[in-house]
């Protein structure tokens, strides 16, 4: 443990909004290869962007861990709502300012929004389930 986070608790919560994620862009596959104007040749990535995106996924799991132990309460409610308010003030803002002056189309905002809002309600209930 670091200060009170429980680290299986956070590698479970990362691996498990990992795999949300890829069944998120699978089933939205089509839909996000047009919103962003590729094809699926084009989409190839290699193997370093899914090691990335996977380190990123276990730091965001650890933050949200230590947000949920410092708030003092970790449950599978309280970990619900920090997603969604961590979500609402600083991913789908984020999102929305760069996908706008990037002149992305809002169904890739919706695309990606949806996407991490899961990701983060995942990591929150799986953290909580786990560790409680």
């Amino acid at each position: 443990m670091i200060e009170g986070i429980y680290l299986p608790g956070v590698l479970a919560a990362g691996i498990a909004s990992y795999i949300f994620g890829s069944i998120w862009y699978y089933v939205l596959s089509y839909s996000w290869m047009n919103a962003i104007g590729i094809s699926e040749e084009d989409v190839q990535m290699s193997p370093f962007t899914y090691v990335i995106t996977f380190l990123c996924e276990m730091i965001m799991a650890f933050v949200l861990a230590g947000i949920l132990v410092y708030s003092g309460s970790v449950t599978i409610a309280s970990g619900v709502t920090a997603a969604i308010v961590i979500w609402g003030g600083f991913v789908l803002t984020g999102l929305i300012v760069n996908h706008k002056f990037q002149r992305a189309s809002w169904m890739l905002t919706l695309i990606d929004a949806g996407h991490w809002l899961g990701v983060l309600m995942v990591q929150g209930m799986v953290y909580a389930q786990i560790s409680g």
